[in-house]
């Protein structure tokens, strides 16, 4: 008499809303590679509009005789990171355990 085993192995298959809170808090739109499947284009439009700060604007403005231009790049910066920690305060925590069961 043969007894089979069956492996009741339960994979966690969800993101965790404070790891995306520290992640936001800490890092900025770096959040947004944690929830890339859905906040990929925040994390683009971040990452663009932070490199053309950087490489664009600031050299201008520095060129220009003023700091105006590292301001800018400073303002852009805490913008952004304001915009993600609120997106990470406003999904709902659904969000977060349904993460993989959403097509």
């Amino acid at each position: 008499m043969s007894e089979e085993r069956t492996c009741e192995c339960v994979m966690d298959l969800r993101k965790y809303r404070g790891v995306a809170f520290v992640l936001a808090f800490a890092l900025g739109p770096v959040t947004w590679l944690y929830t890339y499947k859905y906040d990929k284009w925040k994390y683009w439009f971040a990452f663009g509009l932070g490199l053309f700060f950087t490489l664009v604007v600031t050299p201008i403005m520095l060129v220009m005789g003023g700091v105006a231009g590292i301001f800018l790049s400073l303002a852009y910066m805490g913008v952004v990171w304001l915009w993600a920690i609120i997106d990470v305060l406003i999904k709902p925590s659904e969000f977060y355990d349904n993460y993989y069961m959403k097509r």
